[in-house]
């Protein structure tokens, strides 16, 4: 893998799409589209929340995320801190840390933790084939 510091136009032409995919990610976001947000992930992608079982593919991912965009108030940003792409330009590595909040039945919910992407580029389109996320909060 490459890192997306000192890398061949090639690869960093790569490190740009994933950039630009993390933008669509971020407007599914703003504009609480499940669908949309689904269709950034491949057909089977691996599905690794917190305290939950894993799931696989869009639908799974797509229900999750419709749940999660009739939440009041959400606020969910993720800033991607390294990317690292595969020398063949087909897999890549995304980590990163977000930030949510939402009010709940029990009041307003917050926390902050980090999230890794496995991505891979199909069709000349980079989808992500895992996501898995977990808080920084401690445990107990």
């Amino acid at each position: 893998m490459t890192e997306s510091e000192g890398i061949n136009e090639k690869m960093q032409a790569e490190v740009q799409a994933i950039h630009n995919l993390d933008m669509q990610w971020a407007e599914m976001v703003e504009s609480k589209n499940a669908s949309g947000m689904a269709a950034l992930y491949t057909a089977n992608a691996l599905w690794l929340p917190p305290n939950d079982v894993q799931t696989s593919g869009t639908e799974a991912i797509q229900n999750f995320y419709t749940r999660l965009f009739q939440t009041p108030n959400l606020s969910l940003v993720h800033t991607t801190t390294k990317i690292a792409v595969s020398q063949s330009g087909e897999m890549a590595v995304e980590v990163g840390a977000y930030n949510i909040s939402m009010d709940t039945p029990q009041g307003t919910f917050k926390d902050t933790g980090k999230y890794m992407f496995l991505l891979s580029k199909l069709d000349g389109e980079w989808r992500i084939a895992a996501d898995i996320f977990n808080s920084d909060a401690p445990l107990m």
